[in-house]
């Protein structure tokens, strides 16, 4: 997920044989942010293994991303992991 200055991140995405895209999303402030790039690749591979083109799982395994990581699973201390039960559409 993306890193940088200011309240929106962009994520570039260049797809092979094909021209790359912009993904954007709200930049969230939490520790809470364990396991991210693996829940990434596994949504996209999950949306991938429904038949979803490689952009449109893309799409939303970001959205997915963007709609858990606000809403923490606070458990134990330091850096927490993200709270997966947040979500129910990824069409939202």
């Amino acid at each position: 997920m993306g890193h940088g200055e200011g309240p929106i991140i962009y994520d570039y995405v260049l797809l092979e044989n094909e021209e790359g895209f912009w993904l954007e999303g709200q930049k969230v402030e939490t520790s809470s942010k364990h396991g991210t790039r693996d829940t990434l690749s596994a949504a996209i591979t999950s949306f991938l293994a429904q038949g979803d083109s490689l952009r449109e799982a893309i799409e939303k395994g970001h959205r997915y991303m963007n709609a858990i990581i606000g809403h923490p699973l606070v458990i134990g201390h330091g850096h927490g992991p993200l709270n997966h039960g947040q979500w129910s559409n990824p069409e939202d």
